[in-house]
């Protein structure tokens, strides 16, 4: 996220006064994956909705094989009341060029 955003995630959201905790993850093991396996993650955006927006996270080794695949829904908030909000139009217009440039694989 941060090379989406031309900065750290966290400074981002900071500056937006922004939060963003899972509102839901799932994660699916397709092998087993040791403390010590080096691996590879692949994040793709999902969805974009009004408060939040779906990742797909697709961890694999240095040959293309996967390890896992998981779906984080992270949902925006304000840091200072904790209530949803929409999702800030930079981000939003962030993510969504990044959904157009790099499509979820069929796979995934």
């Amino acid at each position: 996220m941060g090379e989406l955003l031309g900065r750290p995630l966290h400074k981002h959201l900071d500056a937006l006064g922004l939060g963003t905790p899972m509102r839901a993850m799932s994660f699916e093991f397709h092998q087993s994956l040791w403390p010590d396996r080096v691996f590879f993650m692949e994040v793709h955006v999902a969805a974009v909705r009004v408060r939040g927006f779906d990742l797909i996270v697709t961890g694999k080794d240095d040959e293309g094989h996967r390890y896992f695949t998981a779906m984080l829904s992270p949902v925006c908030i304000s840091a200072g009341v904790r209530r949803a909000v929409p999702v800030p139009d930079v981000l939003r217009r962030k993510l969504e060029e990044y959904q157009l440039r790099e499509p979820v694989p069929v796979s995934s």
